[in-house]
């Protein structure tokens, strides 16, 4: 259930692509939910002339109505990602486009994303991926993006990282370093430069609630101090302290190893 009603992605014999549509609670709850239809992805395949494979999207918190989205020619690795406005149920006009490639990206605002993506000789990772994150403007060419943060080419692949609370506020932003199948490493923007954070490398970020970071553990882990976490723990921080200085703040969890 979202700010928008109850959506999902429909497949089925007679629309294989998909179609991603929305409904409301009270018409979901009926025996006959009425379902209206957001993207058609079969009749946009037959539209285009391509074999797309819809692999998702991010919408642009609190409204939700700008979303880029993930689209694949025959479901490669490689996709393409396109500005969409929900209301309008249409792609947007001059809006983000990125051509295919191996990428991912994060809204910072209507006319800011976070792109990590193959930008030319030199900026992919061993495994193919990209480990460049650049700021990209509205209307500016790719070739124009302000490079940001550079990861290792040793990685497995560097993605942006946006940090946000519920209602659509920017807490920070950065990148995730994916240092193997299990591991990552999350690299903050500050001020003076990069911030990598002192989580251990099987953590995971799990966003912001009442004012609180929250950080689910996948390892035992010991930070500066006497106090251990056990693996499958969920620890927190308070948000003010956490962006005051993310290095010095102090977590906390109900799981602590013995």
């Amino acid at each position: 259930m979202g700010r928008r009603g109850l959506e999902n992605f429909w497949q089925d014999d007679t629309q294989v692509r998909g179609v991603w549509r929305r409904t409301t609670l009270e018409s979901y709850r009926s025996q006959d939910p009425r379902w209206e239809t957001i993207l058609d992805v079969d009749e946009l395949a037959v539209a285009e002339n391509k074999n797309w494979v819809f692999k998702g999207g991010n919408c642009l918190p609190p409204e939700e109505r700008l979303c880029l989205l993930t689209l694949s020619d025959g479901g490669k690795d490689a996709a393409f990602i396109r500005e969409f406005d929900r209301d309008a149920k249409a792609f947007v006009e001059a809006g983000f486009d990125l051509p295919q490639g191996k990428q991912s990206v994060r809204w910072v605002d209507g006319d800011t994303v976070l792109v990590a993506r193959d930008w030319g000789e030199g900026t992919l990772t061993q495994a193919g991926y990209p480990f460049v994150v650049r700021e990209l403007k509205r209307a500016q060419p790719l070739a124009e993006a302000r490079e940001i943060f550079r990861g290792q080419p040793t990685d497995v692949q560097t993605m942006p990282f946006v940090l946000r609370d519920s209602e659509g506020h920017i807490h920070a932003a950065g990148a995730i370093r994916v240092i193997s199948s299990f591991e990552h490493e999350y690299v903050l923007f500050g001020a003076n430069g990069p911030i990598t954070l002192n989580l251990p490398r099987k953590a995971a970020i799990v966003g912001v609630v009442s004012g609180r970071l929250l950080v689910t553990l996948d390892e035992e882990w010991t930070p500066p101090g006497d106090t251990s976490f056990a693996t499958g723990s969920m620890i927190s921080y308070d948000l003010a302290e956490w962006k005051q200085d993310p290095l010095r703040a102090r977590a906390f969890s109900d799981h602590v190893a013995s």
